[in-house]
């Protein structure tokens, strides 16, 4: 088998320490990587890829993830066709873990999504290598990010018990005459009585969606503010999508990374869930009808509803 050695330039250096300095790849399968991977050998990084990582005892989870624990910086790579969670999951364990970061988001992809644009990106491809290197360039010359001080433990939500029944035949009593102004009232009971901060839409117009909650338990997940959209019926797979398109502008025009579409009445929403992972717009976007929605805070906190929600998304089980 040849080999090819890197010229003395392109040897990745020993960074302070004796070890070498090392770069994760993120990216959705069949990417040309050299471009990269030339780039990165350049400034004296090597770079990992988790389809070439050598499992020995391990699950591959727990090796990229160990991996990603260890590395000096990540480049994620978006999918300018569907919704990648492999991709995501890794960009944001990386994130958590406060490690450097660079996002490259090709010039098809329309936008980028909500909870990504507070990240330095880049709007090229994977072999673009001008705008590679100039980024690559500015992320590594910049400090490194500051370790988080232990912060004061996070005040958590709680379920609402028989309340939650009582909310739902109050519900029930409305018949045929209710309206979304009374499902937004009902749940914005719930969602106090849950121990959540809420701002209503009405009262600041500019978010645009019926609510927005304000919880540092959301913060790891869907941040804050998250916002909610309240519907008393979605018709079919169409209006769905119109709503979602609407939703995902008031995500764009707000500091808001996700929302959640609560719906009285609509058509089974399992089958249209591969519409959301694969546009990029909407992959921020779940759904829920209310009335499960209020019996599940019989016994589950309106935050842990919230994070399973997302868990499920990201993760790709619906």
């Amino acid at each position: 088998m040849k080999t090819t050695r890197l010229s003395s330039s392109r040897q990745p250096k020993r960074h302070t320490g004796g070890r070498w300095r090392t770069c994760f790849i993120a990216a959705p399968f069949g990417v040309n990587l050299n471009t990269i991977k030339t780039l990165l050998e350049e400034r004296g990084m090597k770079p990992l890829v988790s389809s070439e990582l050598k499992l020995i005892g391990v699950s591959l989870l727990e090796h990229v993830t160990r991996t990603i624990s260890q590395v000096d910086l990540l480049i994620a790579i978006l999918d300018p066709k569907q919704f990648n969670a492999n991709v995501y999951y890794e960009l944001g364990y990386a994130h958590a873990l406060g490690k450097r970061l660079l996002v490259l988001a090709p010039p098809e992809l329309k936008s980028i999504p909500a909870d990504l644009t507070g990240l330095l990106y880049v709007r090229a491809d994977a072999e673009n290598r001008e705008a590679i290197g100039f980024a690559l360039d500015q992320v590594l010359a910049a400090p490194k990010p500051p370790k988080q001080k232990p912060s004061q433990p996070v005040e958590m939500s709680q379920p609402i018990g028989q309340l939650a029944e009582q909310l739902k035949d109050k519900l029930k009593s409305l018949g045929s005459r209710v309206d979304g102004r009374d499902v937004e009232k009902i749940v914005l009971s719930a969602l106090r009585a849950s121990g959540i901060s809420i701002l209503a839409g009405s009262v600041k117009p500019d978010i645009g969606a019926d609510i927005a909650i304000w919880a540092d338990e959301l913060r790891s997940s869907v941040g804050s503010p998250f916002l909610i959209e309240i519907k008393t019926h979605l018709r079919d797979r169409a209006h769905i999508m119109q709503v979602s398109h609407q939703v995902s502008t008031y995500l764009e025009k707000s500091n808001a990374c996700w929302a959640l579409v609560l719906y009285l009445k609509g058509p089974p929403i399992v089958a249209d869930l591969p519409v959301f992972t694969s546009h990029a717009r909407l992959s921020n976007i779940l759904l829920l009808g209310v009335h499960e929605f209020l019996d599940r805070l019989k016994t589950s906190s309106s935050g842990e509803i919230i994070r399973d929600l997302w868990n499920r998304r990201v993760h790709g089980s619906f």
